[in-house]
């Protein structure tokens, strides 16, 4: 604003501005503050990337846990990034039981840091594409129980060892306890 009042005075008065005073420390001070500013876009973009992969981590372990509750492979989140994909595509049954128990952040450096020690998850190959893989599920060594078919209410109750039921005990009662 003041550079165009400047000119304008120029033109209709015929001076000609004085042109800017500039000091090595002034020079300096821009410099560092431009350095700062741009030092604190790398970081905020950082963090949001960071964020956002952290947010595809918890996509991904939610989904690793709903297709082993299911016992199939679910449909992809809308959301899910193409990589992702790729990759879980070629996870076995316990691969991916592995991805659901794992935290999100543990998660998000396996998949973002392979190449730093400490990072990697034993058990999970580097996030890759991964040829398509079958899923085969353990069979369960627990039968399923219907509750709303059975008979009673669990059978009858279990007696102490000399035979006689807690309330028959002298005292029992009197003190309260039942």
């Amino acid at each position: 604003m003041l550079r165009w009042l400047s000119a304008l005075s120029a033109r209709l008065f015929g001076h000609t501005p004085t042109p800017p005073i500039v000091d090595e420390q002034s020079t300096e001070l821009r410099q560092a503050a431009e350095e700062t500013a741009l030092a604190q876009r790398r970081m905020d973009f950082w963090i949001a990337a960071q964020k956002s992969g952290i947010t595809h981590c918890i996509g991904v372990s939610a989904w690793a846990r709903d297709t082993l509750e299911r016992r199939e492979r679910q449909p992809w989140p809308t959301r899910m990034p193409g990589y992702f994909r790729e990759w879980l595509q070629g996870l076995t049954a316990g691969q991916l039981d592995i991805v659901g128990r794992t935290e999100a952040s543990r998660l998000y450096n396996h998949c973002t840091f392979p190449y730093v020690e400490g990072c990697l998850i034993a058990g999970l190959p580097k996030r890759e594409p991964l040829p398509l893989c079958d899923l085969e599920f353990p069979k369960s060594t627990t039968p399923l129980v219907d509750f709303a078919e059975r008979r009673s209410g669990g059978g009858q109750k279990a007696r102490p060892a000399g035979g006689r039921d807690l309330r028959e005990i002298e005292g029992y009662a009197s003190r309260g306890m039942r």
